[in-house]
């Protein structure tokens, strides 16, 4: 288990590094305008896309397929991989500060506006987030095609859907580590969990093989 949970958390970094960088190519896209904010959404799609392709370990993917991976190890993979995550993208966040001000600077509106959400904004936010990662993982997993990530991922950002492991990476580039910043990173998680499982476990209900070809 210890040999398969490092693999988990070395997997769980990458993907949290992918994060960032598309994180970090939404900001760099940031010019005030509609066109800009587009273009950016959609680069944003470079992570999953990489993601998947390379098979690393994104907690907001994983989550949904806990009905299927529900045991000691699913479990504690997840918390692991989360971990892993969180890494990856505070840690891009941080470089950027480094190489990139100009980009970490457009991070700081963006830090101050996710903090002044609302409990129950940010909640709902990340439901609705987690809905669309299901659909873009699930259309690759179960079709092959990467249309999924190509439209459902500019969707959730032109949104301002929540992610929370995006959300690590704005937050650090901004410089925003406190009490508030955490309480929201965790809100977050929550609802993308309860994203997560709510689309696959209502397809469960109505009868659909989600893996079927």
């Amino acid at each position: 288990m210890l040999k398969t949970l490092g693999r988990v958390f070395s997997l769980g970094i990458a993907a949290g590094i992918m994060i960032g960088i598309g994180g970090c190519v939404y900001l760099a896209c940031l010019d005030g305008s509609f066109f800009g904010k587009c273009v950016g959404a959609f680069m944003f799609g470079v992570a999953l896309l990489s993601i998947c392709t390379c098979g690393m370990y994104l907690y907001t993917g994983r989550i949904c397929y806990l009905y299927e991976n529900h045991d000691m190890t699913g479990v504690l993979s997840l918390i692991i991989g989360i971990l892993g995550n969180a890494v990856g993208a505070v840690a891009v966040g941080q470089l950027t500060r480094i190489a990139l001000p100009a980009v970490a600077e457009r991070a700081q509106p963006l830090a101050v506006a996710k903090l002044g959400e609302n409990w129950y904004t940010a909640l709902i936010l990340g439901v609705l987030c987690n809905i669309l990662i299901y659909v873009a993982v699930q259309v690759y997993k179960a079709r092959g095609t990467v249309v999924g990530i190509m439209i459902c991922i500019p969707t959730f950002v032109l949104c301002g859907f929540e992610h929370s492991i995006a959300d690590m990476y704005y937050l650090s580039a901004a410089n925003s580590f406190s009490l508030n910043a955490l309480i929201f990173i965790l809100i977050v998680i929550v609802g993308n969990t309860v994203g997560g499982l709510l689309m696959p476990g209502l397809l469960k209900l109505g009868g659909l093989n989600n893996d079927k070809k």
